[in-house]
């Protein structure tokens, strides 16, 4: 999973400011036409390292799923490595929530 061929950089990688490992699928369903797109493994972002695994179907076109595959390894990591006291201190700030 560590020596990733240059074509199949994509996927959770999307989700790393440094190191990542990932192992990649995909599968055009022969009934539908829709494709099947995951991503799995291990980044690193700030330093810390993260495992991640997204896995998707029903997409138009291959470049389609990996588009979403990318962006939710992006939230993903991003929601986890966000100050969570962000939020928290602004609603102390306005008082509470009725």
């Amino acid at each position: 999973m560590a020596a990733v061929v240059p074509d199949q950089q994509w996927g959770i990688s999307a989700a790393a400011d440094g190191g990542f490992e990932l192992k990649n699928g995909w599968l055009p369903r022969s009934q539908t036409e829709l494709w099947d797109i995951n991503s799995i493994g291990r980044v690193t972002s700030g330093g810390t390292s993260y495992l991640v695994a997204v896995v998707s179907d029903g997409h138009a076109a291959f470049e389609d799923g990996i588009a979403v595959v990318e962006a939710a390894a992006r939230a993903a990591v991003e929601a986890v490595t966000s100050d969570p006291g962000a939020n928290l201190n602004a609603t102390r700030r306005l008082g509470p929530i009725a």
